[in-house]
């Protein structure tokens, strides 16, 4: 985007057309879109740029719509620790990600929100993600992968898949009870699979920490109607709140979860992860797939 905004239109279009494969109509759209969001916003979203749009909803409600090209595995962690930092002062907030930023709802207020929870030390969001990730349904459903591929989660037949429906309730009722032991080794993978696998934190954390320093600069706006790029944010969090209330209960409980910091540090840590297997376990199941693989060659 950077670079399409100081390009002359033609060669830009030139640029999507040869090296995007864009047609000359869908990239004449492009900078359209570009366009109408330099309209409204002055500067637009980029890798140097974050722009925070403040509007108000139908109800008078206010949303603020962080706009970031870093995607989903940056913006998911981000407005769950500003989630939580909001609710901690007392307010109540709903917010949803995508790939192209997050937003945020607040209760109407006279004045518009104070964008500076958004912009939080890096080290006070990584206790905040990790302290809120176990009442998230996203947790939930990594914990149900998890319990199902360590095979606790067993059916009555053998045949045949389990309902969804009963995969929820038995992961639930097993969450339940792992939660009161903190070094539950499927709490941890859950743990790791969603601070890994799911969100970018090392990703996230530089961000931050560029944002302090300046090199990423921030510019607040607020707007009467959305924005081109706010526009397609909140379409995307009407969608998702429209059938919230049909979310599983598995998935909709929050979970007072407590876990071992120090065997999650080790897991999202640099150590080899065969350290933390035993070693004769490792050689002894090798020798068995050599086996196996030389009778299977035979």
């Amino acid at each position: 985007i950077r670079e399409l905004r100081s390009m002359p239109p033609s060669a830009a279009i030139t640029k999507l057309t040869r090296e995007h494969d864009l047609d000359a109509q869908a990239a004449e759209n492009v900078l359209r879109y570009i366009a109408d969001q330099e309209l409204a916003t002055q500067l637009v979203p980029d890798d140097r740029t974050i722009v925070i749009e403040r509007v108000r909803d139908e109800l008078g409600d206010w949303r603020v719509c962080v706009l970031t090209p870093f995607g989903s595995l940056i913006h998911a962690p981000w407005a769950i620790a500003a989630s939580a930092k909001i609710t901690a002062s007392g307010l109540e907030v709903e917010s949803m990600w995508t790939e192209d930023g997050f937003v945020l709802r607040f209760p109407d207020s006279d004045l518009p929100p104070n964008v500076a929870v958004v912009l939080m030390d890096p080290t006070e969001a990584a206790e905040l993600i990790t302290r809120e990730l176990g009442s998230t349904a996203l947790f939930a459903g990594r914990f149900r992968e998890a319990a199902s591929r360590a095979l606790l989660l067993p059916r009555r037949r053998a045949e045949g898949r389990a309902p969804l429906w009963q995969q929820r309730k038995r992961a639930s009722d097993l969450l339940s009870i792992a939660a009161r032991y903190p070094a539950f080794p499927i709490l941890l993978e859950a743990y790791r699979e969603c601070l890994r696998d799911v969100f970018d934190m090392p990703a996230l954390m530089e961000i931050l920490d560029a944002v302090q320093s300046q090199s990423i600069q921030i510019h607040v706006v607020d707007s009467r109607t959305p924005s081109a790029f706010a526009s397609a944010l909140l379409f995307g969090y009407v969608a998702n709140f429209i059938y919230d209330g049909d979310a599983p209960l598995a998935e909709r409980r929050a979970q007072a979860l407590s876990i071992d910091q120090d065997q999650l540090r080790e897991l999202l840590g640099d150590v080899d992860l065969r350290e933390l297997l035993n070693l004769g376990a490792i050689e002894e199941r090798s020798e068995e797939h050599t086996s196996e693989l030389q009778s299977h060659h035979d």
